[in-house]
C-alpha cells in the first residue's frame, strides 16, 4: 500500500507494507509513465518558469516519483532501465538526465541514477502543481510470485548487497536490468524485458527470504520466465555465496485476485 502524506508543506512517500505480504501490483514495474505531449504549451512554460525543467526532465522525476519509495538514495533507475521504462529516445534521455545532474537533482550511484534531497523536494513540488500521473496496467495482469529462502548460512545485510552487486546490471535472456530498491533489512532489484510486455522483481531478505515475481499480461509468458529466472537468479546466488536457494511455493495472481498456491519444489525448486 502506498501512501501520500504531506506534513509541514514537505511531500513524503511512504511505503506502508509488511514485508512479502503478497501484494503482486506493487511488484509489477508494467506501468504507463508521464507522456510530455499530455502537457499544454501553457503548462510547459509554468514547468520551465517555476522550477526551470523541461517536460523530458518532468518524465523523468515523475517516473521515480511513481516508484514504490522515494527516500534519498533509496532507488536506483539505471540509464537503460529509464529508456524503457519512460520510452523517452535515448538522446532525449541523455540531454535531460545530464541537465538533472547539473542541476543537483539527479546523481550517479553505483546502480544507476537517484534522487537528490534537492531532487526529491522538487518532485515535492512537481507533484502538488502538475499532477499528471498515469500509471496503468494491462487490464488482466498475471503475476506469479515464488517465494523461497537461501539454504544453510545466516544471511546479513552485507551478504544481500554482494549477491545485489552481482546482480545489478545483469541480463537475463529477454530481461533487462532496470533498477534497485533498499530498505533497512532487504534489497529488491527490478527488470523488464526488451519489448516491455513482462517485468521481474527479486527481493532479498530479511531472514534469508527471497521473493522473485514476474507479471505479464499473458498467463504463459509469466509462468515461462519464472521458471528461468528462479534457475538464473538461484545459480548467480549459489557462484557468490557457496550456498544452495529453494524456492518451496508457487503463487499466482490475476490483478490483486490469487488464483492458484502451489507447494511443489518440483516445480520451482533450485537445490545448486
Amino acid at each position: 500500500m502506498i501512501t501520500l502524506i504531506l506534513v509541514e508543506g514537505e511531500f513524503r512517500l511512504e511505503l506502508l507494507m509488511e514485508q512479502f505480504v503478497n501484494n503482486p501490483m506493487r511488484d509489477s514495474q508494467l506501468i504507463s509513465p508521464i507522456d510530455g505531449q499530455q502537457f499544454s504549451s501553457q503548462q510547459i512554460r509554468e514547468l520551465y518558469a517555476t522550477e526551470s525543467l523541461t517536460q523530458d526532465e518532468f518524465v523523468i522525476l515523475e517516473f521515480y516519483g511513481v516508484s514504490r519509495i522515494i527516500k534519498e538514495g533509496t532507488i536506483q533507475m539505471s540509464f537503460q532501465g529509464l529508456k524503457r521504462l519512460t520510452s523517452l529516445h535515448q538522446a532525449k534521455l541523455t540531454k535531460a538526465i545530464n541537465r538533472l545532474v547539473e542541476k543537483g537533482l539527479l546523481i550517479k550511484a553505483d546502480a544507476g541514477y537517484k534522487l537528490t534531497k534537492p531532487g526529491i523536494e522538487v518532485f515535492s513540488r512537481l507533484y502538488q502543481t502538475f499532477n499528471l500521473r498515469n500509471q496503468i496496467l494491462p487490464k488482466k495482469l498475471y503475476t506469479h510470485v515464488a517465494n523461497g529462502q537461501v539454504q544453510g548460512l545466516n544471511l546479513t545485510y552485507e551478504d544481500y548487497e554482494k549477491i545485489a552487486d552481482s546482480l545489478v546490471g545483469k541480463w537475463f535472456g529477454r530481461f533487462r536490468f532496470t533498477s534497485k530498491i533498499e530498505y533497512e533489512d532487504a534489497i529488491e532489484l527490478g527488470w523488464i524485458t526488451t519489448n516491455g510486455s513482462i517485468s521481474a522483481t527479486l527481493i532479498m531478505g530479511p531472514d534469508n527470504n527471497l521473493r522473485l515475481s514476474i507479471s505479464a499480461s499473458i498467463y504463459d509468458e509469466s509462468q515461462t520466465e519464472l521458471q528461468i529466472l528462479i534457475n538464473h537468479v538461484s545459480q548467480s546466488i549459489e557462484s557468490i555465496i557457496d550456498a544452495p536457494t529453494i524456492f518451496n511455493s508457487l503463487q499466482v495472481f490475476e490483478n490483486h485476485q490469487e488464483i492458484s498456491t502451489e507447494i511443489n519444489d518440483a516445480v520451482v525448486a533450485y537445490a545448486g
